[in-house]
């Protein structure tokens, strides 16, 4: 009950408009340190269809520290669902072990899986609630299910109600919400039995990007407010930016690639990443840009000028100009997010002697900056790739 009087006391945190950022969450240090909650070790998982083996997971390694919000992105397909279903084994591991709170469940038996599973919730993409059960009933099911006495269970349910922000709406049935109103009962359900490890499963993707944006905020809010971890897989990074701490990406049952949401975003790795990152940040340079012919004018280097946190506040542009005798075209640009710190990229045509532009651009790369030659005029005109 102690964690249900911090719910209470959070409700009014979580209602209301949402913003488009993250406001007040920061995700620096809080997970330095921090102990894994979930950790997975060499799983495999195959399924038969139609006399052939498919491998759905094929020695995934994972850990999810105590407190942390990490996503889990990939196409359909890529074994993502499977994965989340393992950690509270709705599925079974071929093989590997998987930890949660500490506790080997990979060989646990059916009677104490149930007792592990109510320190787990779990939200789904198409909200399965109960048709016949009010937004109260529906919350306080699985408490009924435990045996928890009626009055005890419908006064906690009331509360997480209001903790989702749909207090007053106890009576309503799931036919008569919206699309957003029933996915904070699917969240207020999943909290019920007070769980340490939330598994969110395409939370979003049935819902329109306001909406989107809503529900994001409030498993942020409870993220931060309960230190509730939170463990969620979706094909958007667009929900990875706005939310998570960190971030794996997976592809044909392989984890490609892992890290801090920011390291991803600034530095991804693999191709299947990159696109990610590109369908997020709207990063790709319009062709009209690449394809902008020369002036003849001495040497000139069309670059992409990477900005990352408190460098994107600096005037390093103008101080490379006044150095340096060289001119500066911005050609495009856009400045974004991840999570509180800003992120901004901008095409930069440079133009001077070639001296100058390569000890420009050198200024630029020393000074932390990401500095990439899209294209390269020397004085000779002839066009060369960066």
């Amino acid at each position: 009950m102690a964690m249900l009087r911090e719910y209470s006391q959070a409700a009014q945190a979580v209602q209301g408009p949402v913003p488009g950022a993250r406001g007040s969450r920061d995700t620096g240090l809080k997970l330095e340190g921090a102990e894994p909650i979930v950790r997975m070790e060499n799983i495999r998982k195959t399924f038969h269809q139609g006399g052939r083996e498919v491998v759905a997971l094929d020695g995934i390694n994972l850990e999810v520290k105590r407190g942390e919000i990490f996503g889990i992105i990939g196409l359909s397909g890529a074994g993502k669902s499977t994965l989340v279903r393992c950690v509270n084994l709705l599925e079974r591991p071929d093989s590997g072990t998987v930890w949660v709170d500490g506790l080997e469940v990979s060989n646990l038996t059916e009677q104490e899986l149930r007792r592990q599973r109510r320190k787990i919730g779990m939200i789904f993409q198409h909200f399965n609630l109960l048709a016949s059960r009010t937004a109260l009933a529906n919350v306080a099911f699985p408490l009924e299910i435990a045996g928890v006495p009626r009055k005890q269970r419908e006064e906690r349910a009331r509360q997480l109600l209001e903790l989702v922000g749909l207090g007053g709406r106890e009576r309503s049935y799931p036919s008569q919400l919206s699309g957003g109103q029933k996915q904070r009962v699917g969240i207020a359900r999943a909290l019920a039995s007070e769980p340490k490890l939330l598994l969110c499963d395409e939370p979003t993707s049935a819902l329109d990007p306001q909406t989107t944006r809503s529900i994001l905020r409030l498993l942020a809010e409870i993220n931060q407010r309960l230190g509730l971890t939170i463990l969620l897989i979706t094909h958007e990074m667009a929900v990875i930016k706005e939310i998570c701490d960190r971030v794996a990406v997976i592809e044909n049952g392989r984890i490609l690639e892992s890290g801090s949401v920011l390291e991803v975003f600034t530095q991804p790795q693999a191709a299947t990443t990159q696109a990610f990152v590109s369908s997020a940040t709207s990063a790709e340079i319009p062709p009209d840009i690449l394809e902008r012919p020369a002036n003849g004018h001495g040497a000139q280097v069309l670059v992409r000028v990477t900005f990352l946190g408190r460098d994107a506040g600096e005037p390093h542009l103008s101080r490379m100009v006044r150095r340096f005798d060289v001119d500066a075209n911005i050609l495009y640009g856009q400045i974004d997010h991840i999570g509180r710190t800003p992120y901004g990229t901008l095409v930069v045509e440079v133009t001077g002697s070639q001296d100058a532009v390569e000890a420009a651009l050198g200024h630029l790369a020393q000074g932390g900056l990401q500095v990439e030659v899209l294209r390269r005029v020397e004085r000779n005109d002839v066009a060369t790739a960066g």
